[in-house]
């Protein structure tokens, strides 16, 4: 079963292949969709009299062997910007902007995504 997908290199079968090898290419198939699906979610980030801060997200176990590529939003508030700040393969800190640098007191929700490098 040596042939892959031209453009994600994800194993497949071989019209010549046994059957036998059904199992195998699914579990192979199973594990390199895992690889490339992305990590998500939602972070708060608290602005106490600042005009910026910060907070740290956390990825669950090794789900990630190197740091990924993350893109942050600020969720639904115009008046902020969301920066993606210090990564790794185990965290992020996402950072929500006043964007006119005004000190303000606010909890603001930043939309996040990471995906394999």
């Amino acid at each position: 079963m040596p042939t892959t997908s031209t453009r994600k290199a994800i194993p497949k079968m071989a019209d010549s292949d046994p059957m036998s090898d059904v199992a195998e290419a699914i579990r192979d198939l199973a594990d390199r969709v895992d690889e490339l699906l992305p990590l998500s979610g939602q972070a708060s980030v608290s602005l106490v009299s600042a005009s910026s801060a910060y907070t740290t997200v956390t990825f669950p176990g090794s789900y990630f062997a190197a740091t990924p590529r993350i893109v942050a939003t600020v969720n639904g508030d115009a008046n902020y910007f969301a920066i993606v700040g210090t990564a790794s393969a185990s965290s992020v800190r996402v950072y929500a902007v006043h964007r006119a640098g005004s000190t303000v007191t606010a909890t603001i929700t930043v939309d996040w995504i990471a995906v394999k490098a």
